[in-house]
C-alpha cells in the first residue's frame, strides 16, 4: 500500500516505468523510479545531457543534477564562459559557488 502511495504521489505511472525502460533502464528498482519521479527526471533530460558530452551519465546522476537546478542550458553557458571539457562534478561546483549562474 505505502508503494502504491509513493507511486501516486511521485507520478510513478506505468507509462513513466515504460518510458525508462524504452530508454534501455530494464532493472530500475522502485526506489529508483520514485527519486526519478521525485525530481522529473525523464529519458528526454537524460539525453538532453548526454547530447553536452556526458555519454555515460546515469539517471541517479541525473537526480543530482536536476537537484542542483542543472539542465542542458546551465552546461551550455558553463562551456561558454571558458569551461568547455568541465566534468559534471566541476559543473555542480561550478553552480554551488555561483561562479556560473
Amino acid at each position: 500500500l505505502e508503494e502504491l502511495f509513493e507511486a501516486a504521489v511521485f507520478n510513478v505511472t506505468r507509462d513513466f516505468n515504460s518510458a525508462w525502460r524504452t530508454a534501455g533502464f530494464k532493472n530500475l528498482a522502485f526506489e529508483d523510479l520514485v527519486r526519478l519521479g521525485t525530481f522529473k527526471v525523464t529519458p528526454e533530460f537524460l539525453n538532453e545531457i548526454k547530447a553536452e558530452g556526458f555519454p555515460n551519465l546515469s539517471p541517479l546522476t541525473a537526480v543530482e543534477l536536476r537537484v542542483h537546478r542543472i539542465d542542458r542550458d546551465f552546461i551550455r553557458r558553463v562551456k561558454a564562459r571558458g569551461f568547455p571539457n568541465a566534468t559534471l562534478g566541476e559543473i555542480i561546483e561550478l553552480r554551488l559557488h555561483k561562479i556560473v549562474k
